[in-house]
């Protein structure tokens, strides 16, 4: 079985039978568990054996695009995208002869979480025979872990089985920020840091040197700024030899100008963060203006309502203060049942009055309607008479005096 293939089976495979859980149980209990001590490693390694600033492709790392796996060198960094939600990956560098003291550095950055099992870190130590290597890993939650490969399982070196060896510390950064893990090797011990920060020592006296690389959880997507390994002098080998064809006109001639190019680019890396900081801080100063102005506007409304609220209460104070004075006459008159009843009374007819009022201007207007209506009586009236007048007829003449004669009186006889 290859190295590649043990090490991407990250979880504890499902035993059938109670023995084996517990052999598994106490070779868990006695493994070198997480140390408080401080660092075992105090070796200088001045010896520049890999500089990879990820400028441009190179022989020593996987250019991959399937359906499970996205592994490109782009702008200055190896994108690393594990597709695959089901399982974690392991990416080795394509180099052998590591040497086994050594200082690994690299800066990771978890892009953006989709899933709790979100987690990248380093391989290291990783046995030619498949049966052993250790990972450094951090998470999105702020964690990490340490962990040994041993005849194809993992152990874990931190935490329990409940966490599956999960660590809560912070010196890990948040998502999105550069992550800068470092391993330092010497006389098979092994002390890791995170962001410059001491974070555990442990020991393997049995391994060789062994390959390195990266491991990424299920679904993760990360940026990998540099990648750099130095040894101490008494393994200085040579440098050409284990340089990335893509840095070798790039790289430092010398581990200080090596150690200014990482410093720099954690300085880049923490002035991105502030700015990241900054931007958070305008946008919650800008939502905090906005509510700001809402509330002065909403105060100003209620201002003017308060105005208008203060003058009605002035205009009926002004009222209840006559109704007092009123009263006063009232209670104080010995007179007061006759004055209320006047003044009942008198309200009365002016009801009346009003009422009375009211009718006769109902009156007045229904005079003037039938004044209307008996001119227009009289109008039609003469239109119709001198329609009907009939025309003088003529008569003959002695028709005339026949009926005059008719008439005369006879003469009286004496």
């Amino acid at each position: 079985m290859c190295v590649h293939d043990e090490l991407v089976n990250q979880t504890l495979p499902k035993t059938e039978n109670t023995v084996r859980k517990i052999i598994l149980f106490i070779a868990v209990l006695s493994f070198p568990a997480a140390s408080s001590i401080a660092q075992v490693v105090n070796d200088d390694f001045p010896a520049e054996i890999m500089v990879e600033n990820f400028d441009g492709a190179g022989a020593w790392w996987p250019i991959v695009n399937t359906a499970d796996n996205l592994f490109i060198i782009q702008g200055g960094e190896y994108i690393l995208h594990r597709k695959n939600p089901n399982s974690p990956y392991a990416i080795l560098c394509n180099r052998e002869n590591f040497p086994g003291s050594f200082r690994l550095k690299a800066a990771l950055k978890i892009e953006q979480e989709t899933g709790k099992d979100n987690s990248a870190g380093l391989v290291f130590m990783a046995q030619p025979d498949g049966k052993g290597a250790f990972v450094a890993e951090i998470n999105t939650q702020r964690q990490y872990r340490l962990k040994q490969l041993v005849g194809g399982t993992y152990r874990f070196i931190t935490g329990d089985l409940k966490s599956s060896g999960w660590v809560k510390s912070p010196a890990v950064a948040a998502t999105g920020a550069s992550n800068v893990i470092e391993v330092r090797s010497s006389g098979n011990n092994y002390d890791l840091y995170i962001n410059d920060v001491f974070i555990n020592t442990f020991s393997e006296p049995s391994y060789r040197p062994g390959k390195m690389g990266f491991m990424l959880g299920p679904s993760t997507r990360v940026r990998v700024d540099y990648f750099l390994v130095y040894s101490s002098q008494g393994e200085q080998e040579n440098n050409t030899e284990f340089k990335n064809e893509s840095s070798v006109s790039q790289a430092p001639s010398d581990a200080s100008l090596a150690d200014a190019i990482i410093k720099l680019k954690s300085q880049i890396n923490r002035l991105s963060r502030e700015n990241d900081d900054l931007h958070r801080q305008l946008a919650a100063m800008e939502t905090q203006d906005k509510e700001r102005k809402d509330a002065d506007k909403a105060m100003k409304a209620l201002d003017s309502h308060i105005r208008r609220l203060t003058g009605e209460k002035d205009s009926l104070q002004v009222l209840v203060d006559s109704l007092k004075q009123y009263r006063d006459i009232v209670t104080k008159n010995e007179n007061g049942d006759i004055i209320i009843n006047l003044s009942r009374s008198l309200q009365a007819e002016k009801e009346k009055n009003t009422k009375l009022l009211a009718g006769c201007n109902d009156l007045k207007q229904s005079c003037r309607q039938l004044q209307d209506s008996l001119q227009s009586v009289k109008t039609q009236l003469g239109a119709l008479k001198k329609t009907t007048s009939p025309a003088p007829s003529r008569q003959p003449a002695d028709t005339v005096k026949r009926k005059t004669a008719v008439v005369q009186p006879s003469p009286v006889k004496k």
